[in-house]
């Protein structure tokens, strides 16, 4: 079994808790511009009312259970590839109402969003 995503996943939260941060935001490793998880929990971002959330190739039972339950309160959701430079424009703008990482089942996470500027 490869350890790798495991250790780079460690290694990226030992480096964001060092500078002050709760969470790493991963972005896609070949454009390094699309957003993929926090941690390592999917992310979903309400931006305009609507639920954004990545499309992943392999969906997981928690990100199924997520999108059902919020459609069952009718808050539009979508699937589908989100840059880093939307999220930060939708920040910047006011149109970023939250953003959430969900690992397990009944475990949610909601932090305040920052952003760091290479």
């Amino acid at each position: 079994m490869n350890d790798l995503p495991k250790k780079s996943t460690i290694k990226g939260q030992e480096i964001a808790s060092k500078d002050g941060y709760s969470q790493t935001l991963w972005l896609d490793g070949k454009e390094k511009r699309y957003v993929e998880e926090v941690g390592r929990m999917n992310i979903f971002f309400k931006m305009n009312e609507t639920v954004v959330t990545p499309a992943l190739m392999v969906v997981s039972f928690q990100v199924l259970h997520v999108i059902q339950l919020l459609k069952s309160k009718n808050i539009p959701v979508e699937e589908r590839r989100i840059s880093i430079d939307e999220v930060i424009e939708a920040y910047h703008n006011g149109t970023l109402e939250e953003a959430f990482g969900k690992r397990r089942i009944l475990k949610w996470s909601y932090k305040r969003i920052c952003h760091q500027k290479e």
